[in-house]
Order: structure tokens, then sequence, then C-alpha cells
């Protein structure tokens, strides 16, 4: 069992886009945190906006690492990010002063060259004229989330293939920051059908996925290999965290197990 005086550095979980980590009703990360604090370990979360660009969330982001570093008295982070929480964690690294204050960048379904779903789901909105009113009710929803800085539009057009291709020679890896990262995809044998119709949407233009981000776009530094149920079941981008169920995974067991791994590497 891990007790927090044998993790070396605190582990902060950096969510994604659409959601934050606050909502009582739907937490970002299920049921994950609780369970690990039953086991005795605290976590972190990251608290940046849901619809915000990557550069104004890495901001943010660093605000909040050194907040957790000043009240625990830790050199150094490990971040656990999933989806644009991964792009925002390596953007964070790069920015001034943060070089020493993370050990490692732990990413899961992060779109590191982008994803075609943003441009399916633009083409099929813009085809039904329902483009401007969906950025219209999602920006509604992301103050009514609490976010400071809404830029809905703006974040989803940084997530398409051709302008991540610019991130990342603009966001090279920090020498000294270790960088881990899972994949998960699912296939015709997940139960949800709509998750069936967009892992078919996005395998006609990138291969397999997780029902918003292909395989091949979420492998960045050390890849640690795809993620999956006890049974070989597939898991989806939203089942890895626990915001949808899927039979034959638990995310509680992946985290917990993952944060093994790290008190074993010393980090």
């Amino acid at each position: 069992m891990i007790t927090n005086h044998l993790l070396k550095y605190p582990v902060v979980f950096v969510h994604g886009f659409g959601m934050r980590d606050n909502l009582k009703f739907l937490p970002y990360w299920g049921s994950v945190v609780k369970f690990l604090e039953g086991k005795g370990i605290t976590t972190y979360l990251s608290g940046q906006d849901a619809f915000t660009l990557i550069d104004i969330a890495a901001l943010q982001l660093k605000d909040r690492v050194e907040e957790i570093l000043y009240n625990t008295g830790a050199e150094k982070v490990n971040l656990v990010a999933h989806s644009k929480g991964g792009l925002d964690s390596r953007l964070l690294a790069t920015l001034p002063g943060m070089r020493s204050k993370i050990h490692s960048i732990t990413t899961i379904c992060t779109p590191h060259r982008g994803t075609s779903f943003t441009h399916i789901v633009r083409n099929l909105l813009r085809k039904r004229n329902l483009e401007k009113a969906s950025f219209r009710v999602l920006a509604h929803l992301s103050k009514a989330m609490g976010d400071r800085l809404t830029n809905v539009e703006e974040t989803i057009e940084q997530l398409t293939p051709e302008n991540m291709a610019f991130f990342n020679l603009r966001v090279p890896d920090v020498e000294g920051i270790i960088y881990s990262s899972y994949a998960c995809r699912i296939d015709q044998t997940h139960p949800s059908w709509w998750q069936r119709k967009k892992e078919q949407a996005i395998y006609a233009h990138e291969g397999s996925n997780d029902g918003v981000v292909a395989v091949s776009s979420m492998i960045w530094g050390n890849y640690c290999g795809i993620i999956l149920g006890e049974n070989g079941e597939c898991v989806s981008h939203h089942d890895v965290i626990g915001i949808t169920k899927r039979k034959g995974f638990n995310p509680n067991v992946f985290y917990y197990n993952l944060l093994l791994e790290m008190k074993k590497k010393g980090w």
C-alpha cells in the first residue's frame, strides 16, 4: 500500500477539455480521487478552465502547481494528465521557472498530434447550420461551470492535426522532465452505440482510436501501451477516467497501480 510519505513528489491530476474537475454532481475523475484517499493517498486537482486555450490553461496550471508546492513544501510535482490536460502540462513545463518544479508528465489519451474529430464535428454542425449556436451554448456552459476565460471555438481549432503540428514545433520536451504516455482504443465490440459511431468516423481518417483521439496521436515520450479491461475489454476516452462506466475496467485500480509504479521508480 502507498502512503503519502512514500510518494516523493505530490501527484496532480490535470483534467482535459470540456469539463472542470470541481463539479460535485459529475466528478471529472469519477471516484478515483476518493478511492485513492481511502488508500491513504492525497492527490491534487489542477482546476484550470475547461474551455480555454492551451496557453491560458498552462498559466492557470502554473499558479496551481506553485500553490501546491508552497502548501506541501515539496520541490516538484508529478502531473497525470488526461486528454487536452496533457497539452496544458507540456506547455507548462516550458514556462520560465517551471523546469525545476516538474518531475514527470504522464499523459493519458492526449491528442499530441491533434484529432480529426474536431473537423468531423465542425463539418457536421456546419451542414446543419448549428455551429455558431453550439459554440454559444458551450460558452454559456463554460461560464456556468466557473471558467474565467472562455475560448470555445479557438480552443477546438487548436486541437486540429494541422495546428498541433505547429504546437509541437514550439513546445519541445524539457530536458530533465520524464514524459510518459498511455493510449486507449475502442472497436465495434464496445457496448456504447455512440462510442462505436465515433470510432468508425475517426477510423476512416486516422485509424485506431478511443472515440475521440487516434492512438497514433496519443504516443509521446515513453509509451506505456494501450489501457485494457481485466479481460482485454476496449476502453474509451471517457471510460478511462470513470465518467462513463465500462464493464471489466476499473479506473480506480488503474490509477492506483499507476501511482504504485511511480513509487517503485522513486517519483
